[in-house]
């Protein structure tokens, strides 16, 4: 399986959906990132490197076993969902052919602030127009038909952040990975006084919320139908 994650910033895949990347992975599926924009906002204020996070989410990729990573520079904290962003969106999309596209939500979770960045919400919204019509279909940047991009629907896409989310994977064979790969953003490690703990917490949560037994780790999403 080809399986697109579109992500805001830096760290959105890891902190989410680091599990079941390493779980998709390990069982040979093909991952590939886009990063949409390059998380400068989110620097320490003496910081000069403003691609610092970019390298950081090369490292935790590599961790997961992702090599394919994408980085569109799109404004931090001004991500417009805009023509020009679903283009970039549909050409990943074309490109890769996935069977999958993981995104965030595009609508307000009133139950987590966290969730409800405007980024996430941008993202998630381009995302969903980029699969259905604009991917799929040729009057949609006809330009890209010369290049090769021939058009490609998306089966299925699963959303991060929904306040009601349908379903759950078991990630607890491969969350010694992600945690590794979180630990990887160390720019943003310094927001945890217990990093491991607070990620051990939020999955057991999450597993007992789908009622999963104890002591599994699980992350969430909302799985719709795309074809």
């Amino acid at each position: 399986m080809r399986v697109l994650v579109v992500a805001a910033h830096p760290d959105d895949t890891e902190f989410i959906s680091g599990g079941t990347i390493a779980s998709m992975v390990a069982r040979g599926d093909r991952v590939g990132y886009v990063v949409v924009t390059s998380g400068e906002l989110g620097l320490p204020i003496d910081e000069t490197d403003t691609l610092l996070r970019e390298k950081e989410q090369q490292l935790a990729a590599a961790e997961l076993g992702v090599t394919h990573v994408e980085f569109l520079r799109e404004p931090d904290g001004r991500v417009v969902d805009g023509a020009g962003l679903r283009r970039k969106l549909v050409m990943a999309i074309r490109r890769m052919q996935p069977d999958l596209v993981v995104t965030h939500s595009p609508v307000h979770n009133l139950g987590s602030v966290r969730y409800s960045h405007s980024d996430h919400l941008a993202v998630g919204r381009a995302a969903l127009a980029s699969v259905f019509p604009e991917a799929r279909n040729p009057r949609f940047h006809p330009d890209l038909l010369s290049a090769g991009m021939k058009p490609w629907a998306v089966p299925e896409v699963w959303l991060c952040g929904v306040e009601q989310s349908n379903f759950a994977v078991d990630v607890s064979e491969h969350f010694e990975r992600k945690l590794a790969a979180i630990r990887m953003h160390s720019s943003q490690a310094r927001h945890f006084e217990d990093i491991a703990g607070f990620f051990r917490e939020w999955a057991q949560e999450v597993a007992k919320r789908h009622g999963l037994p104890d002591g599994v780790f699980a992350e969430e999403f909302h799985r719709i139908a795309a074809a």
